[in-house]
């Protein structure tokens, strides 16, 4: 779609009659990049921003905080304002704080800066976009943005006033039945890490790192040889420079994927060799940039060097099947063949990699 459904998009968030809009009309938006979990720190204290889309040639950025079924949590907001302030400070910046309904910020303080978009909003651009001749998109992308639009429509975008009455009169008829039944609810991400725990360590090889609630994340237990992998600052009070994840971020109900992230870190050298290791051996990494039309250039910031094609879970796993031990054994299955199938490859190529950064080290380096 090149730029339009990006330029309508800001167009959209912005002021109309401002110089904000003004710029954005006059902008070439080909030139910007677009970055999922933007990793910036405050005070020391680490945050991630779900999108962050940069126009160096412009100085223009554009924040998105994307909540979807929950609120930000308290000083969320004003943690990326400040990181972002601090890392473009002569940059033009615009912040959008977009959800189901368009709601504000919750801080009050944050409600001048960041500007409130709905999910409506998105899909009635989609929807434009695809009516529009002057754009040219292939049949794929177009039953793509088909299939999005309806799931906007369907499961984001706020329920109509005749199914919010009906909604609230059968949750004030069966409320008890309705209460308990949340209270029994699966927990799909808690459980889910569980497994997946318990499958990284029956692996041979695999260490577990730090818990998080969205993470699952390990590493070869051969990096540890190597004092290098333990520069990095990403994932704090971890050292850990590299590490796969299985991820739960996907915006699309908690369906895990693995990806392998490389955090920002005091050593530049080794990480550019770690970058270009992956990026030299496209068969075994599967990076996000290579998903893209253009090649990305190594950055100093939070990088991902692989990201599974597919999800470990589908849509028919959140159903009578999730107690019935099919889903355990569907995850243990898929964690068993990615270590006999996938990991031996590409941990070789990062072995090789530290073994030839360390050989190149003077014993005070090392």
């Amino acid at each position: 779609m090149g730029d339009h459904y990006l330029r309508r998009f800001l167009l959209a968030t912005a002021t109309p009659s401002g110089d904000m809009a003004s710029r954005i009309r006059n902008i070439n938006w080909l030139e910007a990049s677009v970055q999922r979990e933007w990793h910036g720190i405050v005070s020391g204290a680490p945050g991630y921003l779900d999108i962050l889309v940069v126009n160096r040639q412009a100085r223009f950025l554009c924040a998105v905080e994307n909540k979807v079924f929950a609120p930000e949590s308290e000083g969320q907001l004003a943690h990326y304002r400040q990181a972002l302030e601090n890392e473009y400070p002569d940059f033009t910046r615009h912040f959008v704080f977009l959800s189901p309904d368009g709601r504000s910020p919750q801080e009050v303080t944050e409600r001048v800066t960041w500007t409130p978009a709905s999910y409506a909003t998105v899909r009635c651009l989609v929807e434009k976009t695809l009516d529009d001749d002057a754009v040219a998109i292939s049949e794929d992308v177009r039953v793509f943005l088909r299939q999005y639009a309806t799931t906007l429509r369907r499961n984001v975008v706020p329920e109509s006033t005749e199914m919010q009455r009906l909604a609230r009169k059968l949750y004030l008829e069966y409320r008890e039945a309705i209460d308990l039944i949340y209270r029994h609810r699966p927990k799909w991400v808690k459980e889910a890490k569980q497994i997946l725990k318990e499958a990284v360590a029956q692996q041979e090889g695999w260490k577990l790192d730090q818990e998080h609630p969205d993470f699952v994340r390990f590493r070869s237990d051969a990096w540890d040889d190597f004092p290098a992998t333990r520069t990095g600052t990403g994932w704090k009070p971890s050292q850990a420079l590299l590490l796969f994840q299985f991820n739960f971020r996907d915006g699309d109900g908690n369906r895990p994927y693995l990806d392998l992230g490389l955090s920002p870190g005091t050593d530049e050298t080794v990480r550019e060799d770690l970058f270009e290791a992956a990026r030299q051996n496209p068969a075994l990494f599967r990076a996000l940039f290579r998903l893209t039309t253009r090649s990305l250039s190594f950055q100093s910031g939070w990088m991902i060097l692989h990201e599974e094609a597919e999800y470990i879970l589908d849509d028919s796993d959140y159903s009578i099947r999730w107690d019935d031990g099919a889903v355990r054994d569907k995850i243990m299955a898929w964690v068993d063949d990615f270590a006999r199938n996938k990991f031996p490859a590409m941990n070789e190529v990062i072995l090789n990699c530290l073994r030839e950064y360390g050989a190149g080290q003077t014993p005070t380096q090392s």
